[in-house]
């Protein structure tokens, strides 16, 4: 337990080292993240982490972590390198990254780069955060996903974007929704403001095991 609380410190160290040295990064190393990672460890960039992590960061190398620092050392003006980097590989940190630099303008970035996946990696949810309110009627086609968590994140992303004369529209027209859509459809139009669940859009399946939310967004009856 020690040593994982250690690595994860480590591991946001590195982040916010690499966030506040955005730029660092010109390109892509390709085949040497590892090699990238050590050299840029070891630049005045990081000197902070090196002194305070110490024998630690050994610990801490491989490309899945390299490609963790290198996403963070993009920032808005390099947004097209990180959805270069999403093209190759589906992990959640990259599709994070691009939530927070990807321009409100580029939705069909998003589509030709991470939307057409059939699993989900943290791309939909990455997108609801980014999405921005007008626009979230796009949501709708992802509500049928092959992928449940895809389509349950897609539509309490829809439900926390959409006005509420939309929802109002939508809840006249609940017989033809889905039972889950339906349920919490109700909760957040009718459900008392001091009690009504704040839409999830990170991760259903976190939710739902959070024992501090009860059963809001339960699909599975936890």
């Amino acid at each position: 337990m020690a040593r994982a609380s250690i690595h994860r410190l480590l591991h946001w160290a590195l982040k916010n080292a690499a966030t506040a040295s955005t730029g660092l990064a010109e390109s892509m190393p390709d085949e040497e993240w590892n090699r990238w990672l050590a050299e840029t460890i070891a630049s005045p960039a990081f000197a902070e982490v090196s002194q305070a992590a110490g024998e630690f960061l050994g610990w801490y190398n491989g490309d899945y972590q390299a490609r963790w620092v290198w996403v963070h050392c993009q920032d808005s003006d390099n947004w097209e390198r990180v959805h270069q980097l999403a093209c190759e590989y589906s992990e959640f940190f990259i599709f994070d990254r691009m939530a927070e630099i990807t321009p409100s303008d580029r939705l069909e970035e998003w589509d030709r780069h991470v939307l057409h996946e059939t699993e989900n990696h943290g791309q939909i949810a990455a997108f609801c955060r980014w999405l921005p309110v007008e626009l979230a009627g796009v949501l709708r086609i992802h509500f049928d996903h092959s992928d449940e968590e895809w389509g349950a994140c897609a539509y309490q992303g829809y439900l926390a974007k959409s006005p509420e004369p939309v929802l109002r529209h939508d809840w006249r027209c609940r017989e033809t929704l889905p039972n889950w859509q339906v349920k919490l459809l109700d909760r957040r139009l009718f459900a008392p403001e001091a009690i009504r669940p704040a839409p999830e859009v990170v991760d259903i399946q976190t939710a739902e095991w959070d024992f501090r939310q009860v059963e809001p967004f339960s699909r599975r009856g936890i």
